[in-house]
């Protein structure tokens, strides 16, 4: 099985489109997604009530990003249409922007490589502050499968966190510099 498939398989069972859910006493009416009978139907449903946003899957590592705010296009639509306040927006912003880095970053100078992931461990610590424990652990999470969501978006992410494998890092005890 390949990725995409595994993702669409995961994808599938978190909006009931498998049959799962144990029991069958579940009330439908709780969920945003209409109950699909194929994966397809599972995932234009999702798209079209917003549970999942809708994403570039281009054949490139940065996709589009027409503001030049290093984010790309698809995910900054994705931040803007949440309910969180202007503050979480931008922490979000600024954590997406850090993911993009990770995809770009040159992995054989360790001083630009140690940056971005200094960079990301305090993108991680703001979401924490602005967000708390298990909300700002999913947005990261979301985040980060939102961004490496094509195989080179992924050979990319795994080609960074390779460079890392084996290095450590010191958490500055500074609070960090987070974007509101």
């Amino acid at each position: 099985m390949n990725i995409r498939t595994i993702a669409l398989c995961v994808l599938a069972a978190q909006l009931g489109a498998c049959g799962g859910g144990g029991g069958g006493s579940e009330d439908s009416s709780a969920h945003p997604v209409n109950q699909a009978t194929s994966i397809g139907e599972a995932i234009t449903d999702a798209l079209r009530s917003g549970a999942i946003p809708k994403l570039n899957h281009d054949n490139t590592i940065t996709g589009v990003d027409a503001n030049a705010n290093g984010v790309r296009d698809d995910i900054d639509a994705y931040i803007a249409s949440l309910p969180d306040t202007p503050a979480q927006k931008a922490v979000l912003l600024q954590h997406a922007a850090v993911l993009q880095a990770t995809l770009t970053v040159d992995t054989s100078n360790f001083s630009a490589l140690h940056a971005v992931d200094m960079n990301l461990m305090n993108s991680i610590r703001c979401l924490h502050k602005f967000y708390g424990e298990g909300i700002a652990s999913r947005k990261s999470q979301d985040l980060e499968k939102f961004t490496v969501n094509t195989r080179i978006r992924l050979n990319a992410y795994e080609k960074f966190n390779s460079a890392l494998s084996g290095t450590t890092i010191k958490i500055p005890s500074t609070a960090p510099n987070c974007a509101q």
